[in-house]
This record gives structure tokens, sequence and C-alpha cells, in this order.
């Protein structure tokens, strides 16, 4: 995900997935309203360069996060999908350690009648 000098001898490569799927798992449990479950883990992947959108900077790199979702409407005969996705800008402050922000977010509820309310 971020292009590194790999004859250093102080490199540390880090898995994106391994450090995070942990902590995203417990702070979805923690912050969902009761009406809304995890639909599998998340997707984590990257978006280079991107040149679509006017509010990521086309010369950087972001993580991706996506994940799914299960909305129970109550008193409605079926549950609604739905699902986010972030766009995570990281870079690496002064002292080495990385740091990270969410750039952008996108949010799709299935169509219907209840989309509104979910």
């Amino acid at each position: 995900m971020m292009l590194v000098h790999t004859q250093r001898k102080m490199e540390k490569r880090l898995s994106v997935r391994d450090n995070l799927l942990g902590p995203w798992n417990q702070v979805l449990a923690r912050q969902l309203p009761a009406q809304a479950q995890q639909d599998g883990n998340p997707v984590f992947s990257w978006d280079a360069f991107p040149t679509w959108d006017p509010l990521l900077n086309s010369g950087k790199i972001y993580i991706t996060i996506f994940q799914k979702l299960v909305i129970d409407v109550p008193h409605w005969p079926s549950d609604y999908q739905a699902s986010f996705t972030l766009w995570v800008q990281v870079h690496r402050k002064s002292d080495g350690t990385l740091e990270g922000f969410v750039r952008k977010s996108y949010v799709w509820v299935e169509g219907g009648a209840g989309s509104q309310v979910v």
C-alpha cells in the first residue's frame, strides 16, 4: 500500500487487516444501534491516485474500508441491506508513526418504502 525503501534495517511492514480487524469489530459492536448488525467482516482495500472524485487527492493512496450491514426495521416484514465505505488517508508523522483520518465516506441503503427511515 505504501512505497518503501526495502533495504532499511528498521523497516516494519504492517497489515491493515491484521491491525484493524479486531478494533474495528469492537467499535462497531459498541457504536451501531440495536437495529443494525454487521453482515460479515469489513473488506480492507485501497484506492490509488483516484481521479474520479474531487474530494480525494489524485496524488495520494487511500485505504478503503467497506462494511455491509443488515438493518432490522421494526414492524416491517423484512430486513434492509445497507453498507458504507470509508476512504482513509494515512501519512507518516515526523516521529515515524502513522496517522490517518477519514477523507471521504459513502453510505448505501437498499431501496424501498422504509429506506428513508433506515
